[in-house]
């Protein structure tokens, strides 16, 4: 816990006193819920293990792969790492949790965005691609090796709820990061594909792609838009596991 606080200090060093207290406030109000729901329900604690396990290794997917094509940024951040606590993002980490809290149906969350220096990668269109769908890849490789070990391991009640949910929050992940709206890798993706004024008009809409997601999100619309998908991957997988 000293660690993650020092990193958000690191990462924000003119963070005014009184946010600091907010954040510190809503952080162990939090704290108290988090114990309060695992002594209740210990797969909670699982839950909040595999989102914070299943975006680090997407963002970590997305500095790897940059760094293969030339760009040291995310290596020279210290980013190309299994360490969560260098991909922690701290909303990223809350929104997911109150979700939990609340029962939502689905739970989205994300980690900080790895620093990639586009303009330098080698060969730049297949990079870009390459880049901006390395972490949606990761979510779906980690379905398919959870839904593997479950189709031919047998495991008891709690292994196999903890491997149904590590499958269900990364198959969430990959479809609601396809979602082109900046900064989502859905985007990245589209961004590859367009001419220089495509770009620059999807790079600016970034400055508003959180409000944007946060109003789909509240209204309802995001769920109607990613269930139906969600949905079908789930089928496919059943029938796979069976």
């Amino acid at each position: 816990m000293k660690d993650f606080l020092e990193e958000i200090k690191r990462n924000n060093p003119n963070i005014p006193k009184i946010t600091k207290y907010i954040y510190l406030g809503i952080l162990g109000l939090i704290g108290l819920l988090i114990i309060n729901s695992i002594i209740k329900n210990p797969l909670i604690l699982a839950q909040i293990l595999v989102l914070i396990i299943s975006v680090s290794l997407h963002e970590l997917a997305h500095g790897y792969i940059a760094y293969k094509f030339g760009d040291p940024t995310a290596k020279i951040a210290g980013r190309i790492t299994l360490n969560p606590i260098k991909h922690i993002d701290l909303l990223g980490l809350l929104v997911p949790v109150l979700l939990i809290f609340s029962g939502a149906p689905f739970v989205i969350g994300w980690a900080k965005p790895i620093p990639v220096s586009y303009k330098i990668l080698k060969d730049n269109k297949k990079a870009y691609f390459s880049v901006a769908i390395a972490g949606i890849l990761t979510n779906l490789i980690l379905v398919f090796l959870v839904a593997t070990i479950i189709k031919f391991v047998s495991l008891n009640i709690v292994l196999a709820n903890i491997m149904f949910y590590m499958i269900q929050i990364n198959l969430i992940l990959a479809i609601f990061n396809l979602i082109p709206i900046p900064p989502l890798d859905g985007s990245k993706i589209l961004e590859s594909f367009l001419d220089y004024r495509g770009k620059l008009y999807l790079q600016n809409i970034e400055k508003y792609g959180f409000i944007i997601i946060i109003v789909l999100l509240y209204t309802g619309m995001l769920e109607r838009l990613m269930m139906p998908i969600y949905n079908l991957f789930l089928i496919i997988i059943k029938i796979y596991i069976n």
